[in-house]
């Protein structure tokens, strides 16, 4: 509230102390010394100093804040006038400060907010509780503008205490490869090109000849080398061209190993006319007529046949965990518990720390029961060996495998250096529900160093059902080499009547020389 004192009640306050006013008395003075031609023109207002005509001292007169008191030389008598201004004073409102004077009033100062610091969309509130300041903090109006440090925020507004708006689309932003989107940054308001659709296929220009690439913090990484095998046939070598991915086929020179020709007694070479032909390895060792205390070997004519293993002579009883076996009369017998085996690989899906190739649908992360099956059963809720992280493999965990006609989906191994002597088994366990084929089929490969071997395949009704996990062994010793990788995948081949099924959940997966326990 601003105060003033009204002119009349200013001068009745001077008179009651004794300031003179400008009488009868003066007048006829002020008359006489004029030679009573009239009223002597009026004299400058001072404020004292030498001889004042006032009768006091106007500078000892009490004012109001913002006034003062001045001699008036043509009436003798001190008068109120505003003060130079500037100087602080009170408006009698709490809840204003800083107040200062100006033409002889007291200009109201700030608002004031008794320290507080609202947000953008709050304001300080204030009360005059008895002389003194009461203050709150209440929302903004809605629709009150409002500025954040994210300048990424478009139309900003307050809503209910919040500065909200609209996100900056950054969709059609131009971006160098499909592993990177457009994001907007908060800092600048700038669309700028980040790390993207971690986890989805992507394509690299660079690198035609692999696929099933996913993106990777922004770079297109993994993959598995593109299988031209079908164009592989007699002394024809399928190949892919890294300038355009195609696979063509690329002729053997003579002398060349070629498979068409090659079986478990005969080695496939080509020959000056490019025909495949077929080189007996006689004396070898062939599986096909190995069986306990028979042993299968490679006559000179490429043909492998059966010889007995006398007394005493090593055998395979058949138990991958026994070790030492030996014939006595056609029987293969005897042998002790195998010793520990040499680890190759081995992951529990603690993450994917150890590198596998997802490929669309397959993920690694913590079980998670599923539902909606229309065929079979659930993925599990709990992973093989009980940790913490709970995780395993899996296609999309605690979901079904999505329908649609589509290629075989896998999930790949990283490289495992199984350049080693005696056998390689693949240990793993599964929780599989697929439907039959030709509507869904499973695989389990091996690389071979030159192409995928198919391990197993999944086959007509009733498909495969798992109800509990399934411990499953095969056999890599013909398949083992230094760059051996294993893939597990499935395909959908018809999409009429398909069944909705839960698909592969994959753990404790393991590459030794022994399958034991």
């Amino acid at each position: 509230m601003t105060r003033w004192i009204p002119w009349f009640l200013s001068t009745l306050a001077l008179t009651e102390l004794g300031c003179s006013t400008a009488t009868s008395r003066d007048n006829a003075a002020a008359a006489g010394a004029s030679g009573g031609g009239g009223a002597a023109p009026a004299s400058p207002v001072s404020s004292g100093g030498g001889a004042s005509p006032c009768e006091i001292d106007c500078s000892l007169v009490p004012t109001s804040q913002c006034l003062t008191a001045v001699c008036n030389e043509a009436t003798r008598a001190c008068e109120l006038a505003p003060s130079p201004g500037g100087e602080p004073c009170d408006d009698g409102d709490a809840c204003t400060t800083g107040e200062t004077c100006g033409d002889g009033l007291c200009r109201k100062g700030a608002p004031e907010d008794c320290g507080l610091t609202p947000d953008v969309c709050h304001v300080v509130t204030c009360t005059d509780a008895s002389g003194a300041p009461r203050c709150g903090i209440e929302p903004r109006a809605n629709g009150s503008p409002c500025e954040t440090e994210d300048r990424c925020l478009l139309d900003a507004a307050c809503q209910d205490g919040i500065c909200v708006g609209t996100q900056r689309d950054c969709f059609f932003f131009h971006v160098p490869d499909s592993c990177h989107v457009g994001a907007c940054n908060p800092a600048t308001g700038a669309c700028e090109a980040v790390a993207g659709n971690e986890g989805l296929p992507c394509a690299d220009s660079g690198d035609l000849c692999m696929v099933g690439k996913t993106c990777e913090s922004g770079r297109c990484e993994g993959g598995v080398p593109k299988d031209c095998s079908a164009l592989s046939v007699g002394c024809e070598d399928g190949v892919c061209d890294p300038g355009s991915g195609n696979c063509y086929a690329e002729p053997i020179g003579p002398g060349g190993a070629c498979l068409s020709g090659t079986d478990e007694c005969n080695r496939g070479v080509c020959d000056e006319r490019g025909a495949c032909i077929s080189i007996p390895t006689p004396g070898a060792s062939c599986p096909s007529q190995t069986v306990g205390c028979t042993r299968g070997v490679c006559s000179d004519a490429g043909v492998c046949t059966a010889r007995s293993v006398p007394d005493g002579g090593g055998c395979v009883d058949g138990d991958w965990c026994t070790v030492g076996e030996t014939c006595l009369a056609g029987v293969c017998q005897g042998g002790s518990a195998a010793a520990t085996p040499a680890i190759y690989f081995r992951d529990m899906f603690e993450s994917n720390a150890a590198g596998w190739e997802l490929g669309p649908t397959w993920q690694i992360g913590g079980a998670t029961a599923s539902s909606g099956q229309s065929y079979g059963h659930p993925d599990p809720a709990l992973d093989h060996t009980a940790t913490p992280d709970n995780g395993l493999a899996g296609v999309v965990i605690g979901g079904n495998a999505p329908l649609g006609v589509h290629p075989y989906f896998y999930l790949t191994s990283p490289v495992i250096d199984a350049g080693v002597a005696g056998g390689v088994y693949l240990t793993f366990w599964r929780f599989l529900n697929t439907d039959e084929t030709p509507h869904m089929t499973n695989r389990v490969e091996a690389f071979d160093g030159i192409r995928w071997v198919v391990l197993f395949e999944s086959g007509s009704y009733p498909g495969v059902r798992d109800s509990a996990w399934t411990k499953v062994r095969y056999d890599l010793t013909p398949h083992k080499n230094a760059n051996l990788r294993v893939r597990f995948g499935y395909a959908i081949g018809r999409d009429s009547f398909v069944d909705t099924v839960s698909s592969w959940n994959i753990d404790d997966v393991e590459i030794a020389n022994a399958a034991c326990p």
